[in-house]
């Protein structure tokens, strides 16, 4: 069976700090056509993990996030079946409001970076 999810094993750095190790799967649909004989993860994968990390963070200050949304992201290095990363996340919450810089590293150097968003709430 496929599946899109992407598996990471995510690490809370107390007090505002996520990182997510991750391996990009060799069978992925996210490959399908993204693109033919040379295929690559698309930046809405790694978007997708952003926002999982983001949601592990709720879970660590019991706030529940809504509203989901990025700012601004930049891919740089194209990251390929098995390949392995890490997506650091700094998160910060203010008034109902969370702003997470993201950088997405690859054999040591920068394949991305950005800015997400998400209205929160704390857990009743």
């Amino acid at each position: 069976m496929e599946t899109w999810d992407i598996p990471a094993d995510m690490t809370f750095q107390p007090p505002n700090g996520v990182i997510l190790q991750a391996r990009a799967p060799q069978n992925s649909p996210w490959f399908d056509g993204h693109f033919p004989g040379q295929p690559i993860l698309p930046g809405i994968a790694l978007i997708s993990l952003v926002k999982k990390g983001i949601r592990f963070f709720g879970e660590k200050q019991k706030l529940n996030f809504q509203h989901f949304g990025i700012r601004k992201a930049r891919f740089t290095l194209p990251i390929r079946p098995g390949d392995a990363f890490e997506i650091s996340l700094l998160c910060r919450v203010s008034e109902g409001k969370l702003v997470a810089s993201f950088k997405i590293h690859f054999k040591g150097e920068m394949a991305g970076n950005g800015i997400a968003e998400a209205s929160c709430a704390s857990e009743s």
